[in-house]
């Protein structure tokens, strides 16, 4: 868990977000049942999330993360590529 928070604080390093209002948090679970309860809870103007890029069989199978947050989440989601 250290080299997970090692890169999320690197990542923010690189991010301009001098006026922008967010929060970083960490969750275990079921990623879509988690970004839901957080933006419900946060009551979030909106979320951004990365497309991971799974297989034609697992988005089959499985569905894909950021598909299922594009239709249930209460706030606007952004997905990027």
């Amino acid at each position: 868990i250290e080299g997970q928070q090692r890169i999320l604080r690197e990542f923010e390093e690189e991010l301009d977000l001098e006026g922008v209002d967010y929060e970083t948090v960490e969750e275990l679970g079921d990623p879509v049942s988690r970004l839901l309860a957080v933006c419900e809870t946060s009551q979030a103007d909106m979320m951004v999330i990365g497309r991971r890029g799974a297989g034609l069989a697992e988005r089959v199978i499985l569905g894909s993360t950021a598909d299922r947050l594009t239709h249930l989440a209460s706030c606007p989601v952004l997905v990027i590529p």
